[in-house]
């Protein structure tokens, strides 16, 4: 991350009773939990799809990719609808829990401290503990991005 005295916004969501963040730049909204339909042939990092205001938006599985165990959808879910690569997603959690603002100084970069997790944009030392912060815009490798724009029937 930049380490000029920028602030940087990340919404702090639950998952597995551990604590996640997303760049707020990044989220457009949060929603109450819905019905997912599943996405034949989608890579396995999608959980499937979604209807947003007559929009099909594929849901991507975050326990999945960071090897939680599954978990059937519940009404108090929450659903956080975001831009990625180019395409509006949602991603279902647990519970969204806040907004906090660090600044970019007082965030880690990734690499230095994750090497593995392609996905994370910066860990930052926040009240309870660490907080990694995902990057959704490399969530899905190239391949799993082609396989879901043939599975949502796009030719890419």
């Amino acid at each position: 991350m930049n380490p000029s005295s920028t602030r940087i916004d990340v919404l702090v969501f639950e998952l597995c009773q551990k604590r996640f963040a997303l760049l707020l730049s990044q989220v457009q909204e949060v929603l109450r939990s819905v019905a997912i339909a599943p996405l034949p042939n989608a890579p396995s990092a999608i959980e499937g799809l979604i209807n947003v205001r007559g929009s099909l938006v594929p849901v991507f599985n975050l326990r999945h990719r960071f090897g939680l165990p599954a978990k059937a959808p519940e009404p108090g879910d929450h659903l956080i609808v975001a831009r990625a690569q180019g395409r509006v997603v949602a991603v279902r959690v647990d519970h969204v829990m806040d907004i906090h603002s660090f600044e970019a100084r007082e965030i880690e970069e990734a690499k230095r401290v994750v090497p593995e997790a392609d996905y994370v944009a910066g860990v930052v030392k926040a009240s309870g503990g660490l907080l990694l912060i995902h990057d959704l815009q490399t969530f899905l490798s190239g391949s799993e991005s082609e396989a879901l724009d043939r599975a949502l029937g796009d030719p890419g």
